[in-house]
């Protein structure tokens, strides 16, 4: 249960909040079914509420940046969000064999988005609203399996995101499809307790198309894709018994993004460290990040009606 009350006044007599007293209530369902100690699935559900704020709230506009104007909504209801969760694991410490899947879907209804309306000469009003069809859909998975008493190990990792947002430009409802994939592959060679070597490949998409409700491409909203490989390497050397050699390397290439920052990268760390008394619970370690000075945080994130990178 969630209750909500919700009051508020102004020192103007240009505004007015209604009040708003209500509980909202949500069912909260967990299942496990667990086949042995190391497998199992899990079922979660869980509900909740996000209330509009005072701003969004209140009917007034506000001026202080003229080419963007913003007014509130008294109407507005609250958000009512639904999240599902299904995931399955199968561990087996003995061999060192994991699988792991994960399955989540979240669905909005009255979503709070903002009507952006255009008012000319470069001017925008933005208006918050309730709409629906809000929802977003995302996997993952793990699997990896040792060779020869865990001499090899391969891995396989891979997600799948899919966002199917809503957005409002000019009252007209659109539609924003985002798609994020990934998968990657990784090998791993043991040598006693000498060397941990360690070699990966890995792939990611991400795809925006924009849509009208008729299923038509928009002029206002340009649709994307960028891509990106990554190369990686680690290793762990034990020069000594007490004297140990590290690295890790991602070298990466991007495509798709803007012209700005989409730089293909390689960055490095690397330490040596001395471990010290009879039980090497003593460390002392001199360490370089980013040995290249490549590294520039690349990444894209996407909104219901913008692309940021």
């Amino acid at each position: 249960m969630q209750p909500v009350d919700l009051k508020g006044k102004s020192l103007t007599t240009d505004s007015a909040y209604k009040p708003i007293q209500k509980v909202n209530i949500f069912p909260s369902v967990r299942a496990v079914y667990n086949f042995s100690r190391s497998k199992a699935i899990n079922f979660n559900y869980a509900g909740n509420a996000s209330q509009p704020s005072f701003s969004q709230l209140q009917p007034v506009q506000d001026v202080s940046n003229q080419q963007s104007i913003t007014v509130g909504n008294p109407n507005l209801k609250p958000s009512m969000n639904h999240n599902v969760n299904l995931s399955y694991n199968n561990f087996n410490f003995v061999s060192g064999k994991v699988m792991f899947t994960n399955l989540t879907f979240s669905t909005i209804k009255n979503q709070i988005v903002n009507n952006n309306i255009n008012k000319g000469n470069g001017r925008q009003l933005s208006i918050p609203e309730n709409v629906n069809g809000y929802y977003n859909l995302l996997g993952f998975y793990v699997y990896s399996k040792p060779h020869k008493n865990r001499k090899y190990v391969l891995s396989l990792i891979g997600s799948c995101n899919y966002n199917h947002n809503i957005n409002l430009i000019d009252s007209i409802r659109n539609i924003g499809q985002n798609w994020i994939i990934s998968q990657g592959f990784n090998f791993e060679y043991n040598y006693k307790e000498i060397l941990e070597l360690g070699t990966g490949i890995s792939y990611s998409l991400n795809d925006v198309h924009y849509k009208n409700t008729t299923g038509k491409p928009l002029t206002t909203l340009q649709n994307s894709s960028s891509n990106a490989w990554t190369f990686s390497s680690n290793m762990n050397l034990n020069i000594t018994k007490t004297l140990v050699l590290k690295y890790d390397v991602d070298y990466t290439i991007n495509t798709g993004l803007a012209s700005s920052v989409s730089r293909n990268q390689v960055i490095m760390n690397g330490s040596l460290e001395k471990q010290l008394f009879k039980k090497k619970n003593g460390i002392v370690k001199i360490e370089a990040f980013d040995i290249f000075k490549q590294n520039s945080n690349i990444s894209r994130s996407v909104s219901a009606n913008y692309i940021t990178d």
